[in-house]
């Protein structure tokens, strides 16, 4: 334990002492000095503005896919196109251990580096808890915890060597204050907050940060399916009265992966206008 802890601190004496700033030592080619960003969870509503932004930025845009691989390959050809900058999809389940090592490792023999992780990958079965089976948790509990942690422990080891990363995780309303019907997403989400908080903890004294953020009600193709008067109830606790777009959601998400927040670590965003009680 003790010795753990003397590792962590010299460390931190390490990086300070270096006055560090990440990327920026050393010649590079211009393909070297672009960061290259995964997202899983890309071709999602949130995930696919979140790539737009990246691209737009410079970044390196790697699109994760589970399901419909051709929007996600159609995404990075437009990004391309738009941008003038590399980007790419890559299927990404994770689930699936194995895939998620083999897709960190095509990208650092192709970059060298990875510098972003966004994790927008998450499920729901809405259901009472009376009515939810212990399949229902355990679907849920493997893609939106043992997911985000399998992603972590995939990318950590390249951003540890470069004393560099941005990690931002998709938590949820529901997951600080609760939701009806959904007591496994409400319960995972929460677990992903203390996940991301504790691996803050461990990571900022090798220069990566890791937040979460919870979006507020958000357009897409799931919301797209509420009936009418399930809109309205929901639209009804919304101080601001309408759900945020994609890109309103991808903004404070994409800031968080900016040098500009590099001190920033261990915290919980609420991209929402509710208050407590609403």
């Amino acid at each position: 334990m003790r010795g753990r802890g003397v590792e962590h601190e010299s460390r931190r004496v390490a990086l300070r002492q270096r006055n560090w700033r990440p990327g920026l030592h050393g010649a590079r080619s211009e393909q070297q000095t672009r960061r290259v960003a995964l997202i899983a969870g890309g071709s999602g509503a949130i995930g696919s503005a979140v790539a737009e932004q990246l691209a737009a930025r410079g970044d390196i845009a790697v699109i994760g896919y589970v399901s419909a691989p051709e929007a996600a390959f159609a995404k990075a050809e437009e990004l391309q196109a738009k941008y003038g900058v590399p980007a790419h999809a890559v299927a990404l389940d994770v689930r699936d251990r194995a895939a998620l090592d083999a897709a960190v490792r095509m990208l650092l023999e192709k970059y060298g580096r990875l510098d972003v992780l966004v994790n927008a990958a998450g499920i729901t079965r809405d259901r009472m808890l009376s009515k939810l089976t212990g399949e229902d948790f355990d679907e849920v509990s493997a893609v939106n915890l043992k997911g985000a942690f399998s992603l972590m422990q995939a990318i950590l080891p390249a951003m540890r060597q470069q004393s560099y990363g941005r990690i931002v995780h998709i938590t949820s309303y529901a997951g600080i204050h609760g939701r009806i019907e959904q007591s496994a997403y409400a319960a995972t989400k929460a677990a992903l907050i203390g996940l991301t908080k504790a691996a803050a903890l461990e990571e900022l004294p090798y220069g990566i940060t890791v937040n979460a953020v919870a979006p507020s009600v958000t357009e897409s193709k799931m919301t797209a399916q509420l009936t009418a008067e399930a809109t309205e109830r929901l639209l009804q606790k919304i101080p601001l009265g309408r759900m945020q777009t994609p890109e309103e959601a991808a903004g404070l998400i994409t800031w968080l992966t900016s040098e500009g927040a590099g001190t920033i670590s261990g915290q919980v965003f609420a991209g929402d206008n509710r208050q407590y009680g609403w």
